[in-house]
């Protein structure tokens, strides 16, 4: 139903601007901030960097700007979304630095391509980096590391941080996203040359705890609310 709905929307933008004469020379990009663990892995909700909640839509549609029915596996991400409305428009961004690139100057460029993501902090953090290869992130909760080989398990269904034949590429990975965090100056999940170490969390006893309120902590069992009988 959500879906239906959006699409329906979006279809009135398009028909109004076919109708005024302006649909091929108006940029349009279909994305998301974020995807949605909907029984994947036994899961629900969006708080995760496998595919099902960090993997988004990215259309982009601009006659003379991007050539139709091509596909582009460079990894790219909502960083790239400002480069390529100005490039588009033909503005520059001025002095401002900006992390993301034009995605028109990604198409068939072949490039060797990392993206990074970070979600949430401390002791709860949980970090990222991508490229066609491999997946890595590391989760400070679980002080444990995770490398998805993305080309032999799309469906990344096994963590190979462990194994001895993969180490090379976990130490590139790793050294990859560390260094990209200490370049922009974000040096408070780092320790020396890793990642600092916090209290872990425990898991709890009910595989039922927190399952429909993933952030215990702002909210109370009903029994526990005053006023509640």
């Amino acid at each position: 139903a959500c879906v239906s709905f959006i699409d329906y929307q979006v279809s009135r933008i398009i028909d109004k601007l076919e109708a005024k004469g302006e649909l091929d020379n108006t940029l349009i990009i279909w994305s998301s901030d974020h995807g949605e663990f909907l029984g994947d892995y036994d899961c629900f909700g969006k708080r995760g960097f496998l595919d099902p909640a960090a993997r988004i839509p990215m259309l982009a549609r601009l006659p003379g700007r991007f050539a139709a029915d091509t596909v582009e596996e460079t990894p790219c991400s909502l960083v790239d979304l400002i480069p390529t409305f100005l490039g588009a428009g033909g503005a520059d961004c001025g002095e401002a630095e900006l992390d993301g690139r034009d995605l028109a100057e990604l198409v068939g460029s072949g490039e060797d391509r990392t993206v990074y993501g970070q979600l949430q902090v401390g002791d709860r953090g949980l970090y990222m980096a991508c490229d066609q290869a491999f997946k890595y992130y590391y989760s400070a909760a679980d002080q444990k590391e995770y490398l998805i080989d993305l080309k032999t398990d799309p469906e990344e269904t096994r963590n190979c941080a462990e194994n001895p034949l993969y180490q090379q590429d976990l130490q590139v990975m790793r050294s990859r996203l560390i260094g990209y965090f200490k370049d922009e100056g974000y040096t408070d999940p780092i320790e020396g040359g890793g990642w600092k170490v916090y209290e872990k969390w425990e898991i709890p006893t009910s595989p039922d705890a927190g399952l429909l309120i993933q952030d215990a902590g702002w909210s109370k069992p009903f029994y526990e609310i005053e006023g509640y009988s």
